[in-house]
């Protein structure tokens, strides 16, 4: 008898510590939400110079994850209560922090923040309202030690090489491949919105001496009229929050107001042709939305199956484009409970 009791305090005394037991992940939960037509302190969140002030009403949401601060330890209970919770996932640690090491918690669409997502979603915008943007290859870097050093700057945006017209990365990497080292080019550009033309002579690529080189980067960039400043924290919101973004940007730029009065939760990434794609943690951003007090969330139609089991009251709404987002939300500004919004 004794033997038992002594067998069965151990197995006990084994088990709590495995419990408690630090393991490698964090938890991922509904966190908070940020309205993209409301103000960070006393600046606006989206503010645009060079159009016509137009008033805003409701409110445009982003939702956030929450993620378990690194410093933290999940243990085995935590994590199985993450796990049973179906608005609360577990994630291996290092595929959250392994970019940073914070030591205090964070909100975040996981979704990585991908360079320029800020820019697509402000172009998405302004297109969906119908401003014109232009298509303009930018450079991004360029070499000291090579010919364009001194006469190409980055920021810069290529709008013509040697009467050629440009629109794109891959049309100047054409006609420099084109063209023999020693040729000499005529780039025009625009340097803060100032027309200039600069002459660069090839040298010869170091690994085919036969190819040309600039000793430049160049990266798809747009040209638009307008200046359209994000004030919000990439690391924090990530490539997720496109929609958000181009929704915000469209409400500002356009006539009448998106939302109403209605209170508007959206969730995507966005290509500046204005496809909204795919994001991570949706599930948590759905009901931090409801939380909220959201009257309908806008995600992205190719997320609409990651959302089986989940019990909440708001309308979730399927979006493809945000052109058909700027639709549905008028749809939505009336009657967020219609059968003419189309749900998950």
């Amino acid at each position: 008898m004794r033997s038992f009791v002594v067998s069965a305090g151990a197995l006990l005394f084994g088990l709590i510590c495995l419990a408690v037991m630090p393991v490698p992940y964090v938890t991922i939960s509904p966190g908070s939400t940020v309205d993209m037509l409301g103000y960070s302190e006393s600046t606006p969140r989206i503010r645009i110079t060079g159009a016509p002030a137009v008033t805003t009403t409701g409110s445009i949401d982003l939702p956030l994850a929450e993620v378990s601060p690194q410093d933290r330890n999940v243990n085995l209970f935590h994590g199985l209560g993450a796990l049973l919770d179906p608005s609360s996932t577990v994630v291996v640690r290092e595929s959250v922090y392994a970019f940073s090491r914070p030591t205090s918690g964070q909100q975040a669409n996981i979704t990585t923040g991908l360079e320029g997502a800020q820019g697509n979603a402000i172009v998405a915008g302004l297109v969906a309202a119908g401003r014109d943007v232009r298509p303009l290859p930018a450079v991004t870097s360029v070499a000291s030690s090579g010919p364009a050093y001194g006469k190409l700057q980055t920021g810069d945006l290529i709008t013509a090489i040697n009467s050629s017209v440009v629109a794109t990365r891959n049309d100047v990497m054409t006609i420099i491949s084109q063209m023999s080292p020693g040729t000499t080019l005529r780039i025009n550009l625009l340097r803060a919105g100032v027309p200039l033309e600069v002459q660069v002579v090839t040298v010869a690529a170091q690994d085919d001496p036969a190819q040309s080189r600039l000793g430049v980067e160049v990266g798809n960039s747009y040209q638009y009229d307008l200046e359209v400043e994000v004030n919000l924290d990439p690391a924090l919101a990530g490539a997720s929050a496109g929609l958000p973004v181009a929704l915000a940007v469209y409400d500002k730029v356009t006539d009448g107001t998106l939302a109403g009065d209605r209170r508007v939760a959206a969730i995507g990434t966005v290509q500046p042709s204005g496809e909204v794609g795919q994001v991570t943690n949706v599930r948590q951003v759905v009901v931090a939305s409801a939380r909220a007090g959201a009257q309908a969330v806008l995600v992205p139609v190719g997320n609409c199956g990651d959302l089986g089991g989940l019990n909440v009251k708001v309308p979730v709404v399927k979006v493809s484009t945000v052109s058909e987002a700027t639709e549905v939300m008028a749809l939505i500004a009336k009657d967020p409970t219609s059968d003419q919004v189309p749900r998950c």
